[in-house]
């Protein structure tokens, strides 16, 4: 029995498809077990249900029957009798719904229409195609369209296409075969780095719009250089999905001008039932009308629980960035809110602009606002802060700032507002070169104190001026934050000291409910491990903690000084529950 199965498993491996031979070898092995319902075995299904399906997915299924076979014959040694018949397995309906079609099912020279059986082809309501990097062209496109259409009960389709040479007129041909799937609810399709600028591709939207069920659609059309006008009528078309819950739409490195925002506008503005969003228009070269369309649309999905708007690397100034924080302010429902703005053109006053409408969203638990690379500056900040302030309910917090120049002052009024939210329990804040200096950091610290309800805490201040005073702050936050259950801390290039050092560490021994710790700091204060390790020894307290790991920057380490590591590591096996412990 073993031996047929490893044959088979050997045949398999060797060959790109499963021939009929093969598949006979199996229903040999089959036919030694007892099965209430043998006759669908006989039949083409199992066949066909096998050659639609990966290598893997056989041996998965010949192996489970071979566990079967074998405890028919254990039932049999220990009963001393003729075993019973098995539990009825229907090879054929277990193979369509355990497992998610390949891409097997769409290459003609392994499968054919013509054979498969109807009750079969109703069973399937989970369908993927992945044909990523495969020189489609869009023939081919067109005949995926084509057989999807036969398949009448598709509930959930994914197509994994980018990367291929699939023009406009494929899409077209896709849009009309996923258009006769009246059942569908959640479709996913990927086109990105195709050739879809040559030839009208909106009418793919035009057949997605058939599908009256649709409630969840995710397009992916990244580098595809389509045409403006062609983006307009897509956008337009896209309202037109009337029951969408959930879209996902992506176009990076597009370019965007304000007519192509203005269809993606009027389309997303007509979605009512839009609960969830995520845009991404990342290097589209959007200007300030392009983002007062985006923003405009945004504030007529009323229902919007959940926004993920990424529009990193345009050119989104003042006015821009006003708009689409206005857009996300009017939306009172919104609980879990995402923005990215990295890398535009936003000055002062765009952060006032931002943080005034921030202030509205008083019922939103989550928050993610990147600003990085921006010019913000320090009163940027401090309205920000003050609209934080209002989101009294949030929970998450996510400020990525790096490169803003918001200094001590800025950093210390987001402190203050950070340190009104009653239920914040999660904060990532990254202030990688913001001009920082000691009194941030204390002004910060004193805050902390009053962030006692945090669970998890990241914080990156690399390459400022924090000084000993500014890290001493810092820890001093840390001694009151008791119910603290991860930090991630980065302080390296910041004129620290040793005193310091150890004075952070001495503060986490406060946090006994601690469990991961990851710490990076200046190395030119430890040239020896024996001066390093006898600094945590006083994290002994913390009899949660099962991950430490400090990241000495910018040094490399000799022999010795991995001697001396393993002598302290070995220490440090004295810590309570304590299972990983490394430095860099």
């Amino acid at each position: 029995m073993i031996e047929q199965i490893n044959n088979i498993k050997q045949q398999i491996s060797n060959e790109c498809f499963i021939s009929k031979e093969y598949i006979r070898d199996l229903l040999e092995l089959l036919s030694k077990i007892n099965y209430e319902q043998f006759q669908y075995l006989e039949s083409n299904q199992f066949y066909l249900s096998l050659k639609a399906l990966d290598k893997n997915s056989l041996i998965e299924t010949a192996l489970k029957i071979q566990d079967q076979y074998q405890e028919t014959e254990k039932s049999k040694q220990s009963n001393q009798q003729q075993a019973k018949p098995l539990k009825s397995f229907n090879v054929a309906q277990y193979l369509v719904e355990e497992y998610e079609f390949s891409q097997y099912f769409f290459e003609s020279k392994i499968f054919s229409y013509e054979e498969l059986n109807k009750d079969l082809i109703n069973r399937i309501h989970k369908l993927k195609v992945s044909k990523k990097s495969s020189f489609l062209i869009s023939k081919d496109a067109k005949e995926i369209g084509e057989r999807i259409s036969q398949i009448p009960h598709l509930s959930d389709l994914k197509l994994e296409l980018q990367q291929n040479m699939i023009k406009g007129i494929g899409a077209v041909g896709l849009g009309q075969g996923i258009g006769t799937c009246l059942n569908m609810k959640s479709l996913y399709i990927n086109l990105s780095e195709n050739s879809l600028a040559q030839g009208e591709f909106s009418g793919l939207i035009e057949g997605i719009n058939k599908c009256e069920n649709l409630q969840n659609l995710s397009l992916i059309l990244n580098q595809n250089n389509l045409a403006q006008n062609s983006i307009h009528q897509f956008g337009v078309q896209l309202g037109k999905c009337l029951k969408l819950n959930e879209l996902y739409l992506e176009m990076n490195h597009q370019k965007l001008i304000d007519t192509s925002c203005q269809g993606l506008g009027i389309g997303i503005s007509q979605l009512q039932g839009l609960k969830k969003l995520k845009l991404n228009l990342q290097y589209c070269d959007i200007y300030e009308e392009g983002a007062n369309e985006i923003g405009k649309a945004i504030q007529n999905c009323s229902k919007l629980e959940n926004i993920i708007l990424q529009l990193n690397g345009n050119r989104i100034k003042q006015v821009g960035a006003e708009q689409v924080a206005r857009g996300i302010g009017n939306n009172k429902n919104l609980k879990e809110i995402t923005v990215e703005l990295m890398t535009n053109l936003i000055q002062t006053k765009g952060g006032v602009f931002i943080g005034q409408e921030l202030a509205n969203c008083t019922n939103s638990t989550s928050l993610s606002l990147n600003l990085v690379a921006n010019s913000i500056g320090p009163q940027g900040i401090t309205a920000i802060s003050q609209g934080l302030s209002s989101c009294s309910q949030l929970k998450k917090l996510n400020l990525q700032l790096d490169s803003n120049s918001i200094a001590s002052e800025g950093l210390a009024s987001l402190g203050v507002a950070i340190s009104q939210l009653q239920f914040l329990e999660i904060l990532l804040l990254n202030c990688y070169t913001c001009k920082i200096d000691k009194i941030g950091g204390i002004k910060f610290g004193e805050s902390l104190m009053k962030c006692t309800q945090l669970k998890r805490l990241e914080m990156n201040f690399q390459s400022n001026e924090l000084a000993c005073e500014g890290v001493e702050g810092l820890g001093r936050g840390l001694r009151q934050c008791t119910q603290l259950e991860k930090l991630v801390l980065d302080i390296t290039q910041n004129k620290s000291t040793q005193q310091s050092i150890s004075s952070l560490f001495e503060s986490l021994s406060y946090c006994q409910k601690i469990k991961q710790i990851i710490m990076e700091i200046s190395s030119q204060f430890y040239q020896s491990a024996n001066i390093l390790c006898p600094k945590i020894g006083v994290l002994r307290n913390c009899t949660y903690l099962n991950f430490l790991k400090i990241k000495l920057d910018s040094m490399s380490i000799g022999q010795q000084y991995k001697n001396e590591l393993k002598v302290e590591k070995i220490k440090a096996q004295k810590f309570k529950r304590l299972v990983c412990l490394k430095f860099n």
